[in-house]
C-alpha cells in the first residue's frame, strides 16, 4: 500500500485543512483510494468544516478518522494539530461504513450488518467514553447521583437493579462503548475468520462533545465506523508492554503483583459494567483513605469540561481480574471519577483477541 502523511497545526481549522490539501498535492503522485484524518481537540467543534474541504478535494473515496490527543511520526510526537494520510492499494478492496443509532450496542449492530469481508481486516473506530454536551452531561451526572443515592441503603437485589438501569441509560445515550461487547458483535458476525481491530478513542483531557469519530467525511460524533480492507496475505500482529495473562486466576494475580504495587485488594460487586461496591462500600468511600481522590462539585466539574482541561490520568488505578477470561482490567482513578458520579464506577474492559 502506498501512502503519504501531511501535518498542519495552523490555528484556524479552515486554514489548517487547506494547508493539508496543498501539502498533499505537492507530495502525492498517485490517485488515493483511502483517506485517514486525525486531529486534536484544538479544532473541537470545527471538524466538519475541515472534512468538507477534504471531501470537495478528494471526492467520494472512503475516509475514516477521529479526534485524538496526538500523532506519532518517525522523528517526533505532535500533540497540537491535524494529520491527513492518503493511501492507495490497487490490490485491495477498501470501504468505510459508519452508524450512529440510539445506543452504543444498537449502533454496533446496525454497522455490522453493512460489513461483509472474507479475507483481510476490519479496523473499528469508536469512543471508549464520549462526553456529551453540557445539557446531556448534567443529565448523566444527575442520573448517576440519583441511582447512587438509591443504592446507598438498598439491599443487594435493588442495588443490582439500579446499577442495571444506569448501565442501560448510558448505553442508550452512546456514552460508553465497551470493547469486549463491540468486538464480539463483529467477530461473531464474521465467524472469527478475520482480525477485528478496535481503535478505542479517549482523550486524556476531557471536554464536552468529545471524542469524535469521522466517517466518509462526516463527523458522526459518538457513532462507530469501520474500515474494511479486503486483501490476501494481511496479517495482524499484537504486542503489549505487559506480559500475557495467566492460565489461572492465581497465575494472573501473580503477574499483577510483579507488574504493579498493590495497595489493597477488594471484593467487587458488579452488575453489567457498573461497579456497585468494593468490600460492601461505595467505590469512592472504599478508596478515599488510600489515595488522593478529587471531590469536585458538579459546577466545578462542568467548568473543567467546558474549558477542556479536565485531566483523566493519575498514577493510581483499580485492577480487576475477570474470573472467566483471566484478563486483568485496569482503570485510572480520575477517569473513574468522571464516570461514577461520586459512587458509580464504569469499567472499560480491554479484551485482546488473537486470531490465527
Amino acid at each position: 500500500m502506498q501512502s503519504i502523511t501531511v501535518f498542519s497545526n495552523k490555528k484556524d481549522p479552515v486554514a489548517a485543512a487547506q494547508d493539508l490539501v496543498e501539502q498533499a498535492h505537492a507530495s502525492v503522485d498517485f490517485k488515493p483510494d483511502l483517506a485517514l484524518f486525525y486531529c486534536t481537540l484544538k479544532y473541537n467543534g470545527k471538524y466538519q468544516s475541515m472534512l468538507d474541504i477534504f471531501h470537495e478535494e478528494f471526492g467520494n473515496i472512503p475516509q475514516i478518522g477521529a479526534s485524538v490527543d496526538g500523532m506519532i511520526f518517525p522523528d517526533d510526537i505532535r500533540t497540537d494539530g491535524a494529520a491527513l494520510v492518503l493511501c492507495k492499494d490497487p490490490k485491495a478492496k477498501i470501504s468505510v461504513q459508519g452508524a450512529k443509532e440510539k445506543g452504543a450496542i444498537a449502533s454496533a449492530k446496525k454497522l455490522v450488518q453493512k460489513i461483509n469481508c472474507e479475507k483481510g481486516v476490519v479496523i473499528l473506530h469508536f469512543p471508549l467514553a464520549h462526553v456529551p454536551n453540557a445539557f446531556k452531561f448534567a443529565k448523566f451526572f444527575t442520573k448517576g447521583f440519583y441511582y447512587s443515592k438509591r443504592c446507598k441503603d438498598a439491599d443487594k437485589e435493588k442495588q443490582k437493579e439500579y446499577a442495571g438501569k444506569f448501565a442501560d441509560y448510558c448505553d442508550k445515550e452512546n456514552i460508553f462503548y465497551l470493547p469486549p461487547t463491540i468486538l464480539d458483535i463483529f467477530a461473531n458476525h464474521l465467524d472469527y475468520k478475520i482480525p477485528i481491530i478496535g481503535v478505542n478513542v479517549l482523550h486524556t483531557q476531557a471536554r464536552f462533545n468529545s471524542p469524535n469519530i469521522f466517517c466518509n467525511f462526516k463527523d458522526i460524533e459518538d457513532g462507530i465506523a469501520a474500515l474494511t480492507i479486503e486483501k490476501d496475505g494481511i496479517n495482524a500482529i499484537y504486542d503489549d508492554i505487559f506480559p500475557d495473562k495467566g492460565k489461572t486466576l492465581e497465575e494472573t494475580k501473580c503477574i499483577v503483583d510483579n507488574e504493579f504495587t498493590i495497595i489493597k485488594e477488594f471484593k467487587a460487586n458488579f452488575n453489567k459494567n457498573v461497579l456497585i461496591s468494593l468490600d460492601g462500600k461505595p467505590p469512592v468511600d472504599a478508596v478515599k483513605n488510600l489515595i488522593y481522590t478529587s471531590g469536585e462539585k458538579k459546577e466545578k466539574l462542568l467548568a473543567h469540561l467546558d474549558k477542556g482541561d479536565y485531566k483523566v490520568h493519575m498514577p493510581y488505578g483499580l485492577l480487576f481480574i475477570n474470573k472467566k477470561t483471566m484478563v486483568c482490567l485496569f482503570l485510572e482513578w480520575e477517569a473513574m471519577y468522571l464516570s461514577i458520579c461520586f459512587l458509580f464506577l464504569w469499567i472499560f474492559q480491554i479484551i485482546h483477541k488473537r486470531l490465527s
